[in-house]
């Protein structure tokens, strides 16, 4: 009988441990709607000006960038220049400023996904093919026009090349080309079509030798980003915007 009792004591105790940890899954739980809930109220920007909340998304986005993003860009933010992507933890942003919103979105609809809200308004042509571009008519470059334009690039890094293939690179670079309509007649690129500056020493795709820009010339450059926006919730969307924000250094918080 009284080995009866000592059991049924021990059921108690065991029985009220796990009422006690359902409690506090269920007060958990009731916790993390609550706050997704509070997070998704705001508007993508002004979530950093609420540190109790940023806090909480930065927190929860973390595990789900590891689970979704991190095959491609790592779990240390740095990307891939073999595989081109970019790196999430300096203030070169291949599409906008950082902005937390801006994030958001590509995180929702992708670069170049099946979705009509993707970012897709531009690639890189492959001037080393007889059709280097699809969506409109640009010429084929000879090997030597690709090596001059590779010149005048070298130039803008900062280089000393032969500046007779200069002077050819800019005329290539700003009339056959065409290389200006998307980088800029300063280089200085375009964030809004995710065209990447070409004057600084950041690269998207290799290590900035004349090689690997020449290759990048001659074979172009079309990269996918996936759309998330039916695989994870629009609370973890904005979780894993806020994590990323939350590495780079970028702009003020829209007012």
């Amino acid at each position: 009988m009284q080995m009866l009792r000592g059991k049924s004591r021990r059921w108690k105790l065991i029985a009220a441990g796990i009422a006690a940890v359902l409690l506090s899954l269920v007060g958990y739980l009731s916790y993390w709607s609550s706050t997704n809930a509070a997070m998704l109220r705001l508007l993508p920007d002004s979530l950093p000006s609420n540190p109790a909340l940023y806090r909480f998304a930065v927190a929860e986005g973390q595990s789900v960038f590891n689970q979704n993003c991190a095959s491609c860009h790592g779990r240390d933010l740095q990307g891939s220049q073999t595989n081109g992507v970019p790196k999430l933890t300096d203030r070169d942003w291949l599409y906008g400023e950082g902005r937390l919103s801006e994030i958001e979105q590509i995180a929702l609809y992708g670069i170049r996904s099946a979705n009509h809200r993707t970012k897709n308004l531009a690639d890189m042509p492959a001037f080393g093919r007889q059709k280097p571009y699809a969506r409109y008519d640009l010429a084929p470059l000879t090997t030597a026009e690709i090596s001059d334009i590779v010149s005048y690039i070298e130039l803008a890094q900062g280089r000393s090349p032969d500046m007779a293939a200069v002077k050819r690179g800019i005329d290539l670079f700003d009339r056959k080309g065409q290389c200006f309509d998307c980088h800029g007649n300063d280089m200085g690129g375009d964030n809004y079509i995710g065209a990447p500056m070409l004057s600084d020493k950041i690269w998207l795709y290799g290590d900035g030798s004349r090689e690997t820009i020449t290759r990048t010339i001659e074979q172009g450059l079309m990269s996918v980003c996936p759309m998330f926006k039916d695989k994870i919730s629009p609370a973890k969307i904005r979780a894993v915007a806020a994590y990323v924000h939350s590495k780079a250094p970028v702009s003020p918080p829209a007012d």
